[in-house]
């Protein structure tokens, strides 16, 4: 079963090293996950991409990151 959940930006979220790749605290996105507790960060990832078109590491996209709430 799929879940859908609403994640906003807790802090400026994106790559290192001065890239222009970020996320702004305060941005929400909506993530559709196989998990009941939370979305992984490789689903956030590709969340990031499709809605907002910025390619985010994985490993920036920890749900520790992100206020989640999951929607009905």
């Amino acid at each position: 079963m799929a879940y859908v959940y609403k994640l906003t930006a807790t802090r400026d979220v994106g790559s290192n090293v001065g890239q222009n790749r970020k996320i702004p605290k305060g941005t929400i996105i909506q993530v559709i996950s196989g998990s009941l507790s939370h979305p992984s960060a490789k689903e956030i990832s590709q969340a990031i991409k499709a809605q907002l078109g910025i390619e985010i590491p994985d490993s920036n996209c920890s749900s520790g990151n992100f206020k989640v709430e999951k929607l009905k």
